[in-house]
């Protein structure tokens, strides 16, 4: 089998775009080669052009589906017979086989083409290959041409989460919020269509019961919900979790609170561009810890604790309780309990920086009140509060314990 210079068959491949004009009608145009100076504007199926497949032409993304239009043209005086076209996309972990046509050939007389079109979901970020070969036999010779084009996949969203425990004082039943985060890091808005969050292992959990909750109490968007380039969407899941101590108890990994619930995390959204797309990439890990371990964790002499409300209006100023405990036998003189504005930020506590206590006797607990306002909605933490000893100028300890708020 040979490889021939002056070609029998011409191949070309064009990066395809589901058409802004009318995604109802199929249409299928022409993405142009700058797209880095390509104005905003719909594009015509009259204005198609042939174009290959340069790395510099394709700007897709990880979740969306690619797609391209193949057209193999026999422009010479020799008829190919047996025409085989075998196309794979070539990722970074997998390989594609797109098309095969090797057990229905076709022959491409003279001046005739064949086309087709081509669609594959990408979901590695990195660079891809695209590989085409052509089989065929001319005046009774075997000949071979194979062509490769490279494009690089994106990732379209940068994805973060936040974890925030509800101190209920309730042994078999724990509440957690999940705030999520999506960043729109593409280079055009986006149209998102719902954002999910699952259990992927509560099989392998038999101690637990789970029942799952959206805070806005819908799971899809009931109008279109468009991300521009660079913004950023928050959504908040909220868990119940009731445990059964009787299993936990028989399942010597959970005795050493080393379980973990695995939530996976769905995208869907719909690209001008390339039309539906969806990601599921994004796992978060939740542990699991019994009672157990937390009483058995070393007592500190000072210890600072907080009662905070469940969930907070950002509109609404709220309390949140301070409890300082002292396990020593002795009394102590010289404590108060600081807070680091800067560091509280964007929550707002009215008053001064410092609140001083007078004494505090040997298993004693006193009760301090915060005036609280949040700037911004999400899961804030309240790690600049701390208890300082003003007589050896030394912080003594940190808020224990549940130390983030939820502000919707």
């Amino acid at each position: 089998m040979t490889s021939v210079t002056n070609e029998v068959l011409s191949l070309k491949v064009m990066s395809l775009s589901h058409s802004p004009i009318d995604s109802q009608a199929s249409t299928l145009s022409l993405l142009p080669c700058d797209l880095e100076n390509r104005e905003e504007e719909s594009l015509c199926v009259d204005n198609m052009f042939p174009l290959l497949l340069p790395t510099t032409q394709c700007r897709l993304y990880s979740g969306e589906s690619f797609h391209a239009f193949l057209s193999i043209t026999n422009s010479s005086i020799i008829k190919a017979n047996g025409v085989v076209l075998k196309v794979e996309l070539i990722g970074t972990k997998k390989r594609h086989m797109l098309y095969n046509n090797e057990d229905n050939y076709s022959d491409i007389d003279i001046g005739d083409s064949m086309d087709i079109v081509i669609k594959e979901r990408v979901d590695e970020v990195g660079l891809y290959s695209l590989t085409c070969q052509l089989f065929f036999t001319s005046n009774e010779t075997k000949l071979t041409q194979k062509k490769s084009y490279k494009f690089a996949v994106l990732s379209p969203f940068n994805i973060s989460h936040r974890v925030y425990n509800l101190d209920e004082d309730v042994v078999d039943k724990k509440t957690i919020f999940v705030e999520v985060s999506i960043e729109n890091i593409s280079h055009q808005s986006v149209t998102l269509s719902s954002i999910t969050l699952n259990p992927l292992n509560i099989k392998d959990l038999p101690h637990l019961k789970l029942e799952l909750e959206d805070v806005s109490f819908q799971e899809q968007f009931s109008e279109p919900l468009f991300i521009q380039s660079r913004c950023r969407y928050n959504k908040i899941f909220k868990f119940t979790s009731f445990i059964n101590y009787e299993a936990e108890c028989n399942n010597p990994e959970l005795a050493n609170g080393k379980d973990f619930l695995k939530l996976g995390l769905k995208i869907t959204w719909t690209s001008p561009t390339y039309g539906d797309a969806w990601l599921d990439s994004y796992k978060i890990d939740l542990p699991i810890l019994n009672e157990q371990n937390k009483l058995n964790g070393e007592r500190n002499d000072i210890i600072l604790k907080a009662s905070l409300p469940s969930v907070n209006n950002r509109r609404d100023e709220f309390k949140i309780f301070l409890y300082v405990t002292n396990n020593l036998n002795t009394t102590q003189r010289g404590l108060s309990v600081r807070l680091d504005f800067d560091q509280l930020l964007p929550l707002i506590v009215l008053g001064n920086d410092r609140l001083f206590i007078q004494e505090l006797k040997g298993g004693e607990t006193i009760s301090l009140e915060l005036y609280c306002q949040a700037l911004l909605s999400g899961v804030h933490n309240l790690n600049g509060i701390y208890v300082f000893d003003d007589l050896k100028d030394e912080k003594v300890c940190q808020l224990e314990g549940i130390n983030e708020i939820l502000i919707v």
